[in-house]
């Protein structure tokens, strides 16, 4: 059926785009089925209260397909059924918050029906707004992802998207406030991408400790206008294909201005600039769990490894 993506004999086979649909009223809780099942083993689990997005991203999938969302009715039965077997609940919704009548809604039921639950879910910087985070904290929202298109006021213009880096600031700053971590996601290897932009990320790390971020290498998706410039400046000359996306940490294409090395390269130093400082690591024993892993991934940047690939 259009719209899967499955494996089979070790290969990933795409279907192809499936039409939007108007609602998801098609969509009812599945909330028999998960009390069926043995949740035990896991930490946490995925629940989608709906689909779509009122961004307009030229790199993504999603931009300005309708936003909808399904029955609060449903997306409740379905968190009571989990909510005293799992540690934690990701919202998978790309634009859960813009939607902000169903979202302040959803998190006063929680509160009224005392589920002792932690999740997470997409915000962007603009919905960041102190009341409407004061209500997600006390509905039990403990990290908000932020994705970071750009920095650059050029780019932000070309790609659509993207936040000044003092708005940005704002957001963090608000989210901590309210008692939820913030977890950025930047994104690089836009077509238009430069030294000076990929610095611009590299400044706000120094300056503003983030204990949770990631540098996303952007790709290009199919039909979008983001892949339109990709091709139209000659950085791209093919297809790609499924294994492409899911392997998606090291760069595919140059920008006008890098190579695919040279992008590479900034991932790396992004990555050190943001860590190995002290402020990065007060605020990483304060608001995370120091373990094994994170001593052998800090040792490796000191060495010269990618942190994008940890």
């Amino acid at each position: 059926a259009p719209g899967l993506i499955f494996r089979q004999s070790g290969r990933l086979h795409d279907t192809g785009i499936r039409p939007v649909l108007g609602d998801l009223s098609h969509l009812p809780s599945c909330a028999p089925l998960l009390r069926s099942l043995q949740l035990s083993r896991y930490q946490a689990i995925g629940i989608t209260p709906g689909r779509g997005c009122s961004g307009l991203c030229g790199f993504c999938l999603y931009a300005g397909c309708a936003q909808r969302k399904r029955q609060l009715a449903d997306v409740m039965e379905e968190i009571e059924a989990v909510a005293d077997r799992v540690k934690l609940l990701f919202m998978l919704d790309p634009d859960l918050a813009s939607t902000r009548r169903w979202t302040e809604e959803f998190c006063r039921e929680i509160i009224a029906r005392r589920l002792n639950i932690r999740w997470r879910s997409d915000l962007r910087p603009q919905d960041a707004a102190p009341r409407f985070l004061s209500l997600l904290r006390a509905s039990g929202c403990d990290h908000v992802l932020m994705a970071v298109e750009t920095l650059d006021p050029e780019l932000r213009a070309k790609v659509r998207a993207g936040v000044p880096a003092e708005e940005l600031r704002t957001a963090v700053r608000a989210v901590r406030g309210a008692g939820i971590r913030p977890h950025l996601y930047f994104y690089i290897g836009l077509p238009w991408d430069t030294a000076a932009s990929l610095q611009r990320i590299e400044q706000f790390v120094r300056s503003e400790a983030v204990a949770n971020f990631y540098l996303k290498q952007v790709r290009p998706w199919p039909s979008t206008p983001v892949t339109e410039a990709f091709r139209s400046a000659g950085l791209l000359d093919h297809d790609l294909g499924v294994e492409d996306f899911v392997q998606s940490d090291s760069p595919l294409c140059s920008t006008a201005g890098l190579s695919v090395e040279e992008l590479a390269s900034w991932k790396r130093r992004i990555g050190r600039a943001a860590i190995l400082q002290p402020r990065y690591l007060w605020r990483f024993l304060r608001e995370r769990r120091l373990t094994p892993r994170h001593v052998r991934q800090f040792l490796g940047l000191i060495a010269g490894e990618n942190v994008s690939k940890k």
